[in-house]
């Protein structure tokens, strides 16, 4: 912010010098810079990235031991460790952060192909109040993964994860609520909005398409135009 152009070297020159002195949001930061989330730059490393969110982890920082648990069961950064993956989620989350459900059930979805354990993790971070794990929960019951397909569960999800303010949520929900025999459009339109206005292109694009229907009444192209070119 206080350069004309992004200067990562500046920004890793301070950030070094308050985690050398103990400040840990500084051991994220750098960790997060190293991992590309600033951007691509030559400085991404994912070795680096590891090194500092372990030194955040080992000092109490919990979204740290969230990516650490998730590095160690399916990164290439070091070799994947299981065992340890798990416990420091299971810290994560005995600190709070209930993104390590998300992440552990991430892990038996995608890495070991357990649908069955996935759900069982995403409903427990559904029933701690994280939204994306609502969000998956939701989408497992909608497709019967793991479990028996059970559309009002899912959409009693959906409406809790929208409520917790995601935006793919609403989405999901003006996608359901459109495919009714009835659908009750300005609901839909509603649940529509709100994710166009979280920015999401898909939703904005899906709102565009909305306005050009002549589903409110009557077809608004230049309002479509407006979310067409967001």
């Amino acid at each position: 912010r206080l350069t004309p152009e992004p200067a990562p070297e500046t920004a890793v020159k301070w950030w070094s010098k308050a985690a050398n002195a103990g400040d840990v949001q500084s051991m994220v930061l750098l960790g997060r810079l190293y991992d590309g989330q600033f951007g691509k730059t030559p400085l991404v490393n994912a070795k680096t990235a590891f090194e500092y969110f372990i030194k955040a982890a080992e000092k109490g920082d919990s979204a740290a031991m969230v990516a650490v648990g998730v590095r160690l069961l399916s990164s290439d950064v070091s070799a994947s460790d299981e065992k340890k993956g798990i416990e420091w989620l299971n810290k994560a989350i005995k600190a709070g952060n209930f993104a390590g459900w998300l992440a552990l059930g991430d892990y038996q979805a995608n890495i070991k192909n357990d649908p069955k354990a996935a759900l069982g993790f995403y409903d427990k971070g559904a029933e701690a109040g994280h939204a994306e794990c609502m969000l998956k929960s939701a989408s497992f019951h909608m497709e019967g993964k793991g479990t028996k397909k059970d559309t009002e569960r899912a959409v009693e999800l959906l409406g809790k994860s929208a409520q917790a303010g995601n935006a793919q949520a609403h989405l999901f929900l003006a996608s359901s609520i459109m495919s009714e025999e009835k659908p009750d459009i300005g609901k839909a339109y509603g649940h529509l909005l709100t994710a166009a206005n979280a920015g999401m292109p898909l939703a904005q694009n899906e709102l565009g398409l909305f306005y050009l229907s002549g589903k409110m009444g009557v077809a608004d192209i230049s309002a479509a135009l407006s979310w067409f070119g967001r």
